[in-house]
């Protein structure tokens, strides 16, 4: 079973595998290897529509970062009925 969660706010769709997608590509090119991260927690701001996180790694140390929703090509206007 695939999943998929959008998350959406005045017709603004927030795919939720593409920012963690994003996330892990970003971790991966400051060469952070998936094994060393201990937890990957993602926190949506729905008025600004943009996605914060924090790595935990297995060292104790941790990185914070954001994906702006205007660095996701996915985020796209949905139709109102």
């Amino acid at each position: 079973m695939k999943k998929n969660w959008i998350l959406q706010k005045e017709g603004i769709n927030t795919e939720t595998n593409a920012v963690e997608k994003e996330v892990k590509q970003r971790l991966k090119d400051y060469g952070i290897a998936t094994k060393d991260i201990k937890t990957l927690t993602f926190y949506y701001n729905a008025d600004e529509g943009n996605t914060y996180y924090v790595a935990e790694f297995t060292n104790g140390s941790d990185l914070t970062g954001a994906v702006l929703k205007d660095e996701l090509e996915i985020d796209t206007e949905c139709e109102e009925d």
